[in-house]
């Protein structure tokens, strides 16, 4: 019996929920340069807890002064938020970040379940997101990877289709589990398959796989799980 969890990743700009709950797998830093509203490097400045009945704390807001914008900023200093969840981030006073952050509704939140890190541990994760800005401004695909967890750590090999109304494109996971595929711009339905079976998407999926329309130089993801097979 085998128990797999399929991960893809395509492109898409969608939120995490106001509760957050860590999608899984942690996503790369391509995927998610891809579904951060802003990136940059900034420093914080100062923390406000917010409470929600005079005692529990919801969340905490922090004001931070930016030192290198590296994607939709325009701004010398920001406010973020992280909720007291699962998902959460919290920052330290005086310490300088690298930040994926996402508009959710409206307010700038940041969520523990990525590629953001205090510096200057975070530095090569920060140069790997100007790389990773240089190639999307360059790129003239779209980037799908992926990668296949199987609970024994091993086991048969899973296949993945792309199918546009132009264009299809498969892929077979390799020993490690990684995949990797350039797609043409355009909508497209993916599906996996194990030992000739569809795998069902998975309800943490970061996306509908059965409904995706990628855009050059991006890269997101979409989950599919088998129990059983």
């Amino acid at each position: 019996m085998w128990r797999i969890s399929f991960v893809l990743c395509i492109s898409l700009s969608s939120a995490l929920p106001a509760a957050a709950v860590c999608l899984q797998p942690n996503p790369t830093i391509r995927a998610e340069f891809s579904h951060s509203d802003a990136v940059f490097v900034g420093t914080v400045i100062s923390e406000r807890a917010l409470l929600s009945d005079g005692e529990s704390i919801d969340g905490w807001y922090y004001s931070l002064r930016v030192e290198e914008a590296i994607r939709g900023l325009s701004s010398h200093d920001i406010a973020v938020y992280t909720g007291n969840d699962s998902g959460r981030y919290p920052l330290q006073v005086g310490r300088q970040y690298l930040l994926f952050v996402t508009n959710y509704e409206g307010r700038l939140e940041i969520y523990g379940c990525g590629n953001s890190g205090m510096l200057p541990e975070a530095l090569g994760r920060e140069r790997e997101v100007e790389r990773v800005k240089l190639e999307s401004e360059k790129a003239s695909t779209a980037m799908i990877e992926g990668r296949t967890f199987l609970t024994t750590g091993y086991g048969p090999t899973v296949s993945v289709v792309a199918r546009g109304r132009n264009h299809t494109y498969s892929v077979v996971a390799g020993h490690d589990g990684w995949f990797h595929m350039k797609v043409r711009p355009g909508a497209y339905v993916i599906r996996a398959f194990f030992a000739k079976r569809k795998v069902p998407a998975f309800d943490l999926s970061w996306d509908n796989p059965g409904q995706i329309r990628v855009r050059a130089g991006q890269c997101d993801l979409v989950q599919f799980r088998a129990d059983g097979m």
